[in-house]
């Protein structure tokens, strides 16, 4: 499990990768992503009101706060606020803290597990951080990922965990 301070969640990590930075983000015509563009953009919408730490919610029921005035569809013209290319893959569920909106990703190009973080208003990629560089397990099903689970967070950390080198690694 990788475990990232409080100051993941206000700016940007330090001795963030520059080269990893500087990467492209993988094309919109690819079908995974504009699943991945859309799901991220509904979930930051419906979910404005409060924070969404882990998978299921707050209470861990998959229930939204009382009162929320949750969309039942969305597509490219209704429901949408923004849309944001995400680098590589996973299929984990992005989660919501504050005005930032953060999910688990594996580029399998550059051999990296990584976790993005993006505005819950804009879309616009604030900060993304390497957490496993080489060693990813790439003997699984052929279209699995290599960043299936998602960031959780106690309001004051984030963890996440990635099968890496064969074994589930912790890293701080």
């Amino acid at each position: 499990m990788s475990v990232m301070p409080s100051r993941f969640l206000t700016e940007n990590p330090a001795g963030q990768n520059k080269e990893a930075k500087k990467k492209s983000f993988a094309s919109l015509s690819n079908p995974d992503m504009k699943l991945a563009s859309l799901l991220l953009a509904a979930f930051a919408t419906f979910t404005f009101a409060a924070d969404w730490p882990a998978w299921r919610g707050p209470t861990g029921d998959g229930h939204a706060a009382t009162g929320q005035k949750l969309p039942v569809k969305w597509d490219e013209s209704e429901n949408l606020v923004w849309k944001a290319a995400v680098r590589g893959r996973g299929h984990g569920s992005p989660i919501v803290i504050g005005d930032r909106v953060l999910l688990a990703t594996a580029d399998v190009e550059t051999d990296e597990q990584l976790v993005l973080c993006f505005d819950r208003s804009t879309g616009k990629q604030l900060w993304q951080s390497v957490v496993h560089r080489g060693n990813l397990n790439t003997k699984g099903h052929k279209i699995s990922s290599q960043a299936s689970s998602d960031v959780v967070s106690d309001g004051e950390q984030l963890f996440v965990n990635f099968l890496n080198d064969g074994a589930t690694q912790r890293s701080i």
